[in-house]
């Protein structure tokens, strides 16, 4: 497996922080992005939380199976293991956040959204994890497909048949999100698994991109920088910025390749 990466945050044009955090972790196979609340106490501490406890929760999953020389039955199911582990990994994370804001007073009420794509090696699989309205797209044989959907009021009253899709953009409340890491304390992530094909392009977006730039503006920037992921980190955020920057702009980009010559590790093009 060959994974290459790269990553691009901005602050948007209306606060005065960043409050996007991202973890690039290749040595876990784990790439997440997080969206601290805007408007809300600490948006960048609960970001910056969570994507560190992400971490630390799968990191000592790892530590604690090469220890115990844990090895998976063969009639276990790895995707299964691999989404139970992204799902405790953002239970932990939910919960770190939920107890710091509850030790703090100036901090009641913090939380992020995040989205992690946590990839196995030997079984060609991504999990991909997430909370709130940062979203995963797949770029597949030059087709954009998006991975998660919405934890928000607009996207519920959709699915529920309450709304119709084109009455949506007009719905003053659309963005209003359902469920954050840490404002409850306890939190329901959406898990799914997918299997990889060689040539897959993942891009992980906060919301200050998505809501800006839309699905063809992101496939096109795709397909302009070929194999350049950093230029459509550059494009994407530059672009959500110049077209309102509303909020904290954060794009990471991921290339996936089977290598039949290399049974395991990781290549990785470090972010700028």
């Amino acid at each position: 497996m060959v994974i290459h990466g790269a990553v691009r945050t901005k602050r948007g044009k209306v606060r005065r922080t960043n409050e996007d955090a991202f973890g690039f972790f290749p040595d876990l196979q784990l790439y997440m992005v997080a969206d601290g609340l805007g408007g809300h106490a600490g948006g960048e501490i609960a970001s910056t939380l969570t994507v560190a406890t992400m971490r630390r929760c799968l990191q000592a999953a790892q530590v604690r199976e090469e220890q115990e020389l844990v090895f998976p039955a063969p009639s276990a199911e790895p995707p299964l293991q691999r989404g139970w582990k992204l799902f405790s990994a953002v239970e932990c994370a939910n919960a770190r956040v939920f107890e710091e804001s509850c030790r703090q007073p100036g901090l009641t009420g913090m939380g992020t959204t995040v989205t992690a794509l946590y990839f196995d090696n030997p079984y060609d699989f991504v999990t991909i994890g997430h909370v709130g309205d940062t979203r995963a797209y797949r770029i597949r044989a030059g087709v954009l497909e998006r991975l998660t959907e919405d934890h928000s009021l607009g996207q519920q009253l959709v699915q529920t048949g309450k709304l119709d899709k084109c009455e949506l953009a007009a719905f003053p409340y659309r963005r209003l999100l359902t469920q954050a890491v840490g404002i409850r304390p306890i939190v329901y992530p959406e898990v799914r698994v997918e299997a990889l094909k060689s040539g897959d392009i993942f891009l992980i977006c906060s919301n200050g991109v998505h809501q800006e730039v839309g699905e063809e503006e992101v496939l096109e920037a795709v397909r302009d920088a070929g194999e350049d992921l950093q230029q459509v980190c550059d494009w994407l955020v530059d672009a959500a910025n110049a077209q309102g920057g509303r909020d904290d702009e954060t794009v990471l980009a991921l290339s996936y390749n089977k290598r039949e010559d290399e049974l395991c590790g990781i290549k990785l093009s470090l972010p700028t």
